[in-house]
């Protein structure tokens, strides 16, 4: 983490003052917005659209707590990185492409480890832009190669059976599935709050939540990723928000210590694309309803018209029939002549 490292030494040495470090979070809060805006244009969203994707980063409570501490500045780094990636994948691309992929990945990395969740929005956002199997692959095999290597450099899954303390201070170990139940509900709470802002908490006790819960929270991500397995033909855009949300979560906890809940900061990233994930769906749900309408209304004047076809002349649209209500009337002599 030297760029965050970095950037608080000359934060410190420049205004020893919290304020500074404040600003500075702020700032990069807004450029998180700003790019998260940029995306949701190139991934074919409207401007207003974009505007709404950068509200929601900009505003949405789940990120108070990244922004408000000053230690959590390396979550914000992280993030610009990722969305950099992101960014110049879905743009168009040229001979500078990959060198400035190189640099937005270690701008992430600067910033804190977990920005390896770059490597995986990579081949997903060639997916959603190209559709391209063949090139999508190739990058697939890059990343279980990278993503191996950080796995094993962390040392995070050194034992599988005893994969370490969740609690410090309690001095007692959990196995590998006790531990995965605790950050299974963990991250379907945090998922809640991304949806339903209500009940946020620094540190929530999460050893309170019964088993039945806890495989219960086990069985939503099962389902969210099957949701968007399904989503992959018709909504394309929507599965790729949900990859990008499950793999924030999941390669976050190979890259981190094992004994650390996943917290409210650790969600920062999951705000852009949760937010175009519902400007997506708006959008869609805006194109469609007006098209619908128009079917339905064109659908009514057929059926009309073709009652009309079997009735007489008289009940037509546009005719007026005579007084003695005959359906062919003919011109008087006078008119003939």
């Amino acid at each position: 983490r030297g760029l965050i490292q970095g950037l608080w030494a000359w934060e410190w040495h420049l205004w020893s003052s919290p304020s500074l470090h404040h600003a500075v979070s702020l700032a990069l809060h807004a450029c998180t917005a700003a790019l998260s805006g940029v995306l949701a244009r190139r991934v074919g969203l409207s401007i207003s659209g974009a505007w709404f994707v950068a509200g929601i980063v900009l505003l949405h409570p789940l990120g108070i707590e990244t922004v408000a501490y000053a230690a959590q500045q390396g979550e914000i780094v992280a993030a610009v990185g990722v969305l950099l990636v992101a960014v110049l994948t879905a743009g168009r691309w040229a001979w500078w492409t990959p060198v400035a992929l190189v640099l937005a990945m270690m701008v992430g990395m600067g910033g804190k480890e977990t920005a390896v969740v770059a490597l995986v929005l990579l081949p997903l956002t060639l997916w959603v832009m190209r559709s391209t199997w063949a090139e999508v692959s190739a990058w697939i095999c890059g990343l279980f190669a990278v993503v191996g290597f950080v796995a094993i450099y962390g040392g995070n899954l050194a034992s599988i059976a005893q994969i370490g303390e969740i609690e410090a201070a309690s001095g007692s170990s959990v196995t590998a599935l006790q531990w995965v139940l605790v950050q299974s509900t963990a991250i379907v709470r945090t998922l809640g709050l991304l949806i339903v802002p209500v009940g946020l908490t620094v540190d929530y006790d999460y050893d309170r939540i019964s088993q039945m819960y806890r495989w219960l929270a086990v069985a939503v991500l099962c389902g969210v990723t099957l949701a968007g397995l399904v989503l992959r033909s018709r909504w394309r855009l929507e599965a790729y928000c949900v990859g990008a949300i499950l793999a924030v979560a999941g390669l976050r906890l190979l890259v981190q210590t094992p004994r650390q809940y996943f917290a409210d900061h650790h969600a920062y990233l999951w705000l852009p694309f949760f937010a175009l994930f519902v400007a997506s769906a708006w959008e869609w749900y805006a194109v469609r309803t007006p098209k619908a309408m128009r079917d339905t209304e064109m659908s009514h004047v057929d059926s009309d018209a073709m009652v009309c076809d079997l009735c007489p002349t008289s009940s037509r649209v546009g005719t007026t029939p005579d007084a003695d209500a005959t359906p062919h009337r003919t011109a008087p002599a006078s008119q003939t002549t």
